[in-house]
Parts: C-alpha cells; structure tokens; sequence
C-alpha cells in the first residue's frame, strides 16, 4: 500500500544500482502492480528490474518492456473558405521574391525646421497612396521567374515630398515605398521632421495651398472595413454621447467615407509633448472636398513650432536624438485605426547611429555597433 519505487538491475555488477539513468517510479500505489517510466533513451526491453519499498527493501522483480508509443493519426486540415472579392492565399507562392535592404531615405535640401537653432537634420516626408509590387509577378519576374503573376497592391506609405508617386513601386525614380525607406540619424543630433499627410487623389498636380474645387485634391478613402463605434478619431464629429467633438466613439457602424487623418510616431524616440505624436494628436489632409463640419485636427494637436493649426495639412516635429544608437521605427498612431494605417502600409526604420556605447567592445573583442550603414538608393 505505500508508494513504490524501482531501478535497472545490472547484472555485471551483481546489485542494483542507484544511478540516474534507468531510474523508474510507480505513478500508482498498489500491491501487484506497478507502472514505471524508465528515464533512458535506450532500449529496456528484457532487462531484469528490481521493486523496492521506502525502506529499500525488495518486494517484487520482473523483466521489463519497451512501451510503444502509438504514433498520432494525420490530421486532415480543411482549406479555408475564401471570401469573394479577395486572393486565394492557396496560390501565392512563397519564399519566391527578394528580401529587400532599405536603402536611406533623402534629407531634405530647402529645410523645413522645427527649430530656430538650423542644427541637425531636416526631413519633409509626405504620407501617399501609391501602389506597390508585394505579391509575386511584376517587377519580381525579372530574370527571376516567380510562376505568378499578381497585380500591385494599394498602399500607404511614406517618401520624401520633393519625389513624384510611383506608379508601381518599387520604383528607381521614386523613393515611395513600403515599408518607408530608412531614416538614418545620428545620435545627440536633432532631426527635423515635416510629416505630410498627402492622401488625395493626386498628390503630384493638387495645389494644397488651394485645393478647393480640384480633383486632384479630392481625399482618398479607407478600403479597409472601419468600425466608427470605436473609439477612434472621429473626424466627422458624430459621438454616441455628448457634444460634438473628435476623439470619440461614433453613433454608426456604416463604413466611414471621410478623408483619413494621420499622426506620426517614432516608436522608442526621446522626444517632447510637442512631437511626440500621440493618437489624438493627428490631422486630416488639406483636401478640396472636406465637409464643413469636419474638424481638421485632433484635440491634442500640437507641433514644435506652434505655428500649425492641424488645417494646412502638415506638422512639424523635432527629434531630440539623445539616445543611444538604436533600431527604431516610425508608424501612424491614429486614434482607434492604428491596426489599419500600419497594415497598409505606413511605417518604416528611424536608425540612431554612433551613440554612448558604441565604442565598446563585444564578446569578441570587435567593436558593438548597428550593422551598415544602409544602402543609397
């Protein structure tokens, strides 16, 4: 009736052994018999095995067998429906096109600071819908034969603002790509950064000093699914309770046909309240065919200038940099749509080279730092 223990017995050494290896316990106590795990990878078949009480006397002996462990029955997976309208994931090869380097994105020559120090860096980066060669086919058949051909995919991504949109990226003359190209900073050196939010029909022609009455500033819209009873940034100021107001959950659960408000985020970055980009802090494009009593700007809207309303459709951001040398990465952080933003596209590498502890040395003796520098396109 007590618990049971067992052990190989070595016949070589003529007692039995204590040793690890082959050790066994009885999962069950009970007079005649005995289920035992024999801890070894190697074959216990026809040893001779010895049972012992608490007070290591023997009360039992036998020969063992080797368990066979039943081996688990195929399992037969059903293919997913596919939901009409969208690719059948069945066909896409895979592991077929290149993994892309970023190369580094342009800093911007004219300057568009959001300090009065003219120190650092300065960027203008403006977010665009273009369309993208992801899947296989395109340009990825070039002298590398996918066996597929799939059309481009509708993206948003960013690039500087001097660049016109691609037609299809990736593109030689362009630098709009997803994910964004890199942006590489140098740590303790401020960047300057005017993000744009170019989201109409045709960024290259629209004058979005006039928009009004002009096609090519005519708002893009949302192709993904958007539940306005989210709290999320709610443009069009329909809230379910109280005042109207952004920032709120909405009254409707109709997709919501708006232009698109944006606010950008380094994701790690020491930075102030001003540039931080927190999700209420976004704004709209400055479209021609905004309705009236749409707000323009979230309610934390804020730049490192003060100098943006949130209406011009930009703002302007300074980066402290100092930091040690980092990967980070940059993404919209729109309230409530974030998931959507970053799925088509909007996101992209902030590298901070040269920081604090570059110059130590690793475990083998070769200096810790970033891999690089990235290529130039």
């Amino acid at each position: 009736s007590e618990s049971q223990g067992g052990h190989l017995y070595d016949v070589s050494k003529g007692f039995d052994p204590w040793a690890k290896e082959g050790y066994m316990w009885t999962t069950k106590a009970g007079f005649g018999y005995f289920t035992f795990v024999v801890t070894t990878q190697m074959s216990a078949k026809d040893k001779p095995f010895v049972v012992h009480n608490n007070a290591g006397g023997r009360v039992a002996c036998g020969m063992l067998e080797d368990m066979v462990v039943p081996q688990a029955p195929e399992v037969a997976y059903t293919k997913a429906t596919v939901v009409p309208g969208m690719l059948d994931p069945y066909t896409i090869p895979k592991y077929v096109t290149p993994l892309v380097i970023l190369p580094v994105m342009d800093k911007d020559s004219n300057g568009h600071p959001a300090s009065g120090s003219g120190d650092g860096d300065s960027y203008d980066i403006a977010l665009r819908e273009f369309k993208q060669q992801i899947l296989p086919g395109g340009c990825w058949n070039r002298g590398n034969d996918t066996g597929a051909n799939f059309p481009p995919t509708r993206v948003w991504s960013y690039g500087p603002k001097k660049d016109s949109t691609p037609a299809v990226a990736p593109d030689g003359e362009s630098q709009f790509n997803y994910p964004a190209y890199t942006i590489e900073t140098t740590s303790h050196e401020e960047v300057r950064v005017r993000w744009r939010n170019e989201l109409v029909k045709n960024p290259d022609l629209c004058n979005f000093a006039k928009p009004e009455g002009d096609e090519n500033c005519d708002f893009v819209k949302f192709s993904l699914p958007l539940d306005q009873t989210l709290h999320w940034a709610n443009p069009a100021q329909e809230c379910i309770r109280g005042a109207p107001r952004a920032d709120c959950s909405g009254r409707t659960a109709a997709q919501y046909e708006g232009p698109v408000p944006m606010v950008v985020h380094v994701h790690g970055a020491h930075v102030d309240p001003h540039s931080d980009g927190y999700p209420e802090a976004w704004w709209l494009p400055n479209a021609g065919n905004i309705n009236s009593s749409y707000v323009r700007e979230g309610t934390t809207f804020d730049d490192a200038t003060g100098r943006s309303s949130g209406a011009e459709g930009y703002a302007d951001y300074l980066y402290r940099n100092d930091q040690p040398a980092t990967t980070l990465w940059f993404h919209d952080h729109t309230l409530g749509i974030t998931r959507l933003t970053v799925y088509m596209g909007s996101a992209g590498f902030w590298l901070i080279r040269k920081g604090d502890f570059d110059h130590m040395l690793d475990a083998h003796g070769k200096v810790a730092q970033l891999p690089g520098p990235a290529p130039v396109a």
